[in-house]
């Protein structure tokens, strides 16, 4: 598994043999700028690239002594010495204070993939695109790979095992 980035889709974007709304889905990518560090990136409507940015603040007093109300404590001391499984951490001191979206400008193609499950005609299919953009502007966007695959659930002792088979693997 690992980290991935997140890529989002404007509204007049398409992608080939993909005959529903693409924006519905969610992709992923691990190839932009070879480093995925779980960041957001929007393929806007004019085609460019940009990716969300956030900046960050400490908490006021008040904002921390209510986060700990929220959780039934009556200050966030009280919480860090309870016995609660969901102990408080410092970093949930810091909260985003903006969001803002800036040009990426990239040069270059990355992979976006997904899998979608009873959206609409589609059921059980592994999506796999090369979005190719040259100074900044999206060239082309290539389906590399549509696989069909079922899922199959076991319950054993309360643990799930997911089971993907291909169905090519099927016709032998």
């Amino acid at each position: 598994m690992g980290l991935f980035d997140t890529v989002i889709l404007g509204d007049k974007i398409e992608l080939p043999e993909f005959s529903s709304e693409p924006q519905n889905v969610v992709w992923q990518s691990k190839t932009i700028g070879g480093h995925p560090l779980m960041n957001l990136f929007k393929i806007t409507n004019d085609g460019r690239l940009t990716k969300k940015e956030k900046s960050y603040r400490d908490m006021t007093d008040e904002e921390i002594k209510e986060m700990a109300k929220e959780n039934g404590y009556d200050s966030w001391e009280e919480w860090e010495e309870s016995d609660s499984k969901l102990a408080p951490m410092d970093s949930w001191k810091r909260v985003v204070d903006e969001e803002w979206w800036t040009d990426h400008n990239q040069h270059g193609s990355f992979e976006i993939h997904s899998s979608t499950k009873n959206i609409d005609d589609y059921e059980n299919i592994y999506w796999s695109y090369e979005v190719r953009f040259t100074d900044g502007n999206l060239d082309d966007i290539i389906l590399l790979n549509k696989k069909n695959y079922l899922i199959n659930f076991y319950n054993t002792k309360n643990v799930f095992y997911l089971i993907r088979i291909n169905y090519s693997l099927l016709i032998c």
